[in-house]
């Protein structure tokens, strides 16, 4: 028998390094209150299905102004840990672990926050300070072998000629590479209508924040503030 089925034109599908990445044409649309999905198949068999949602249509404020991070945290969590994760309940879970500070519910959590979070579930591996070359390393490695970083990066273009990070403080999650020089990022925000970007690694490891991970660890400073912002995060290896 003949197969006539066609493929689903509405399914952008990349393949590089062995990795497969589909997206639908939804997950290039950023202002929909609901997720988008990005199914990711790695060459050992297994399946990782990513969850990234739009912080402008969350009904919380702080989420909606300052939710990146939440929801590149959920990103993680949702695929790595339990796909029921939201951003929401990430939100009031956090407060469980976190230091009490001053206005503390309207601060963006940064990623020494997040690492405290994912202590609870995996092992990571962290990157503080370090050189362009340290930081090309640490995301290219992992990206390459499909596994997600989570980074806090500022004024860094996307290939559609918007910034990824509009001129701030941004975080976002790296889940694999297009080719050699063209990183995948899931984005919370919906500045340019999309949640799937494509991003230059030499525009991304000179945007990317990297000091500040250690001082927010050890002096409890989980939120936002001058000292405590970057850094770059990811699992171990992933435990499905």
């Amino acid at each position: 028998m003949t197969d006539t089925t066609k493929p689903d034109k509405k399914i952008m599908t990349i393949e590089y390094n062995g990795i497969t990445y589909r997206f639908s044409r939804s997950a290039f649309e950023g202002t929909k209150a609901s997720p988008i999905y990005a199914a990711v198949s790695l060459p050992d068999g297994r399946e990782l299905v990513y969850s990234m949602w739009n912080q402008g249509k969350l009904g919380f404020r702080y989420l909606r102004r300052n939710g990146c991070s939440t929801c590149a945290l959920t990103c993680v969590l949702s695929t790595l840990v339990d796909p029921a994760i939201t951003p929401q309940k990430v939100l009031f879970g956090r407060m469980k672990i976190l230091s009490p500070m001053l206005r503390a519910p309207i601060k963006p959590i940064n990623i020494a926050a997040i690492v405290l979070t994912l202590r609870q579930y995996m092992e990571v591996d962290c990157l503080d300070g370090g050189s362009d070359d340290d930081v090309r390393d640490f995301i290219c490695t992992r990206a390459k072998a499909g596994v997600p970083v989570i980074a806090t990066a500022t004024n860094v273009p996307s290939l559609y000629g918007v910034n990824l990070a509009n001129k701030a403080v941004h975080t976002f999650v790296i889940i694999g590479m297009k080719d050699e020089r063209t990183v995948i990022t899931l984005d919370s925000s919906s500045y340019n209508d999309q949640r799937v970007k494509f991003v230059d690694i030499d525009a991304l490891v000179q945007g990317v924040i990297r000091e500040g991970l250690e001082y927010g660890l050890a002096h409890r400073r989980h939120f936002y503030s001058r000292h405590a912002r970057g850094g770059l995060v990811a699992p171990k290896e992933l435990t499905l």
